[in-house]
């Protein structure tokens, strides 16, 4: 499989350096990409042509002249190219002729579920052997796993994925027998093309080597055969490769000083040296456990609890996502840098009232009327929402696990009420200094415009700040 695979990719035109091995089997279980000699800083490791990709142009992908057009069937295109999409339907019922197409992220798992039902004629059999057989990914939760996910972020609300399948995909897949046969128009064939796209598709900007110049994608989607077999780190001292999609033409000096010629084309280059023996990471994103776990299905476990979960083999998989929900939920084992929470003005504000109730800050008949006194001068200096500012959430990151908005929030809310009124008066009488300062300028510049008049002269032009 694996040299059959590598064939493949060569045959696309693309280039795996020799240096690298793209299925190294971890102690886990799971697979990584390892580099087996010494990599330079700057070495190419990848290079994969956008039309070795599965991948739709979702600005017109029924434009031959598109830059990068589809890279599927064409019928297959112009299919999902006529296709309503799903987020609009549920909101507003627009006339049929109004109806866009699928969203990015849909139209690009019916590809693929086109694509695998027809495996062996898609050109693209090599690549789908390196998918693994499942994931982790929340799509294969049962609902009993989902339970662990109850108070968090991740907890599941609205209509289940398998309902919006049956309800709105279904119906317009079974309208081209010719492109989803009947044996794959089961939700499983859908759970599983999505989970694929899900875990392994790329968002991507396109680079200019020749100007330097980047931009941001629209809602492209890309797989990427090899490429999306390199696993994330969340540490930037971890991860030591970056990626471009390059959509001119360029020379590429390739690993043994050859020089070769690519354009559209998937550059995955060294950011440092890579001593052998180390695994190739790459980032899918400053993502937090939460959203590790809800995309890809994983967290990003610090080295000395990876080595423990690896060790543990044993262990079923519904205690590993028990321990992954846990710890998404800020369990122990947190090291992600892009972890947050998000506390609601609601808990807080409850949490006021007790310890405010507990030390007598103020009479307890009044302390409705001051907390909105409270909420509203939060509200008007732009620390808390202008409307309903007792329904807001603050955002406590990592790198910032008390931040000063906070700070400022709770140490008003805390105030008693002769402390409040003294704040107030306080910022009048800032105010009130702000404004004669103000008034005093412009009389300033009043006089001397006259002065400048009388003596015939221009005035000096004023710029207010």
């Amino acid at each position: 499989m694996q040299a059959a695979f590598l064939q493949w990719l060569r045959d696309k035109g693309g280039y795996v350096s020799p240096k690298l091995n793209l299925f190294h089997k971890l102690k886990s279980g799971d697979r990584g990409v390892y580099a087996e000699q010494h990599i330079k800083e700057g070495e190419q490791l990848l290079l994969v042509p956008v039309q070795a990709t599965l991948h739709l142009d979702v600005e017109d992908i029924t434009n031959t002249e598109a830059k990068i057009p589809a890279t599927c069937r064409p019928q297959l295109a112009v299919f999902l190219q006529q296709q309503p999409q799903l987020e609009q339907h549920e909101q507003q019922q627009q006339p049929e002729h109004h109806q866009q197409r699928f969203s990015s992220f849909i139209s690009t798992t019916l590809m693929l579920m086109s694509e695998l039902a027809d495996a062996a004629d898609s050109g693209y059999e090599q690549y789908f052997s390196t998918f693994p057989q499942a994931t982790d990914c929340l799509l294969n939760w049962t609902d009993e796993e989902k339970q662990l996910l109850a108070g968090t972020s991740l907890e599941s609300s609205g209509r289940s994925i398998q309902d919006i399948f049956t309800t709105d995909i279904l119906p317009h897949l079974r309208t081209a027998p010719g492109l989803f046969p009947e044996a794959c128009l089961s939700y499983e064939s859908f759970r599983r093309a999505a989970d694929l796209v899900q875990t392994r598709a790329f968002h991507m900007k396109a680079d200019n080597w020749l100007t330097g110049t980047s931009q941001e994608s629209t809602d492209d989607l890309y797989l990427i055969p090899a490429i999306d077999m390199l696993n994330h780190s969340s540490d930037p001292a971890q991860r030591n490769t970056s990626l471009a999609l390059v959509r001119s033409e360029v020379e590429v000096t390739l690993e043994d000083g050859s020089k070769r010629r690519f354009r559209d084309f998937f550059s995955m280059k060294a950011d440092c040296d890579i001593p052998a023996g180390a695994q190739i990471l790459h980032t899918y994103g400053d993502l937090s456990d939460s959203q590790l776990l809800q995309t890809y299905g994983f967290i990003d476990a610090p080295p000395a609890a990876a080595t423990a979960a690896a060790s543990s083999k044993k262990q079923s998989q519904k205690h590993r996502k028990k321990g992954a929900a846990a710890a998404a939920a800020g369990g122990e084992g947190f090291s992600n840098p892009h972890n947050y929470v998000l506390l609601s003005m609601r808990v807080l504000l409850d949490a006021v009232r007790v310890v405010a109730a507990a030390a007598h800050l103020w009479p307890a008949k009044k302390a409705q009327q001051l907390l909105s006194a409270k909420l509203s001068y939060l509200s008007q200096r732009g620390l808390l929402p202008a409307d309903n500012p007792d329904q807001g959430q603050l955002m406590i990151t990592a790198a910032t696990p008390m931040p000063d908005d906070l700070l400022n929030i709770v140490q008003v809310l805390m105030m008693t009420e002769d402390e409040f009124q003294q704040l107030q008066q306080a910022d009048q009488e800032e105010q009130k200094q702000l404004q004669q300062q103000q008034q005093a300028a412009d009389a300033a510049a009043g006089s001397s415009d006259l002065a400048a008049a009388a003596a015939g002269q221009p005035s000096a032009p004023s710029l207010d700040l």
